[in-house]
């Protein structure tokens, strides 16, 4: 019986990663097109689209840096943002936004996790409330209430008023905050610390691997969005706006499809080279230990 088990086991296993292998398979075979038709001529490119180029040309890569800018509307008339200002903003936001996101759960699932208060089951309650209920057009309102309180093309105000302690966040740090031994906070009690010193230096680097996940994920989302961009933030477009207006007018910027890949592989880089360094960190699973003397 042990023996049909395994057997079943490995069939099912296998079964897995085959399915597993066609779905990176589908996944990464747009991407290593993307890659080698960067490099062909406009005239190669439609002539085989699908083919590998006949001659390489890595000048596409090079005329992205120079044709990639967005015009925005200020006091003192346009201006045209280049590509490393949009990097500056690109680099800004996403980290910002990404400690907002880890800081702010982090607090609430601290005090959710280890303290008892009244309406403390309520503030789950309304976190899974708000995860499932949509709101739905509520673009004009929102647009009207950021330009009433001088938010609107504020970049720091927005990320620290868009970044609220709820959502999925908020539920993982639970999970991990209550996984944590009661005993080391209890040890550092009995030696004279505080609540905010045990929380600081003692709880919080223990739930440090799950707050690094978090602020990595949430680095590429905010990397690889424009729409804050395009409807709060108009004068900090970030790279991937000026992507979204580059594409949209190719005919103007006299870009070709190769160029235009060419952009999409060189903004995607830097989310791209942060998520697979942290493999290990995100898909491993989180084992918290210490010592009590």
């Amino acid at each position: 019986m042990k023996q049909e088990f395994r057997v079943r086991e490995r069939v099912v296993l296998w079964i897995i990663f085959a399915l597993m292998a066609l779905l990176a398979i589908s996944i990464l075979t747009p991407i290593f097109w993307a890659g080698y038709s960067s490099t062909k001529t406009e005239l190669d490119y439609y002539l085989n689209v699908m083919g590998w180029p006949n001659e390489t040309n890595f000048e596409n890569f090079i005329r992205v840096f120079t044709h990639l800018n967005v015009k925005v509307t200020t006091e003192n008339g346009q201006e045209t943002i280049g590509f490393i200002q949009m990097f500056i903003n690109s680099v800004v936001y996403s980290t910002c936004d990404s400690l907002i996101q880890v800081l702010m759960p982090t607090l609430l699932a601290y005090a959710v996790a280890r303290y008892d208060f009244v309406g403390k089951k309520a503030i789950t309650t309304v976190n899974i409330f708000v995860m499932i209920i949509p709101i739905l057009g509520s673009l004009p309102a929102k647009l009207t209430m950021l330009k009433d309180l001088n938010i609107y093309n504020n970049m720091f105000l927005f990320v620290l008023t868009q970044n609220g302690a709820f959502g999925f966040y908020f539920l993982l740090l639970c999970g991990t905050c209550r996984g944590l031994s009661q005993s080391y906070s209890e040890a550092a009690f009995i030696d004279g610390a505080g609540h905010f010193t045990v929380m600081i230096k003692i709880m919080m680097p223990m739930m440090l691997p799950t707050m690094c996940m978090i602020f990595i994920l949430s680095f590429v989302g905010s990397w690889n969005t424009y729409t804050p961009f395009l409807f709060y933030l108009p004068k900090f477009p970030n790279l991937f706006l000026g992507m979204y207006r580059f594409q949209n007018e190719a005919s103007i910027n006299y870009a070709t499809m190769p160029e235009i890949l060419a952009g999409l592989l060189i903004v995607a880089v830097p989310s791209a080279i942060l998520y697979l360094s942290s493999q290990k960190l995100l898909m491993s699973s989180f084992i918290v230990g210490g010592l009590k003397g």
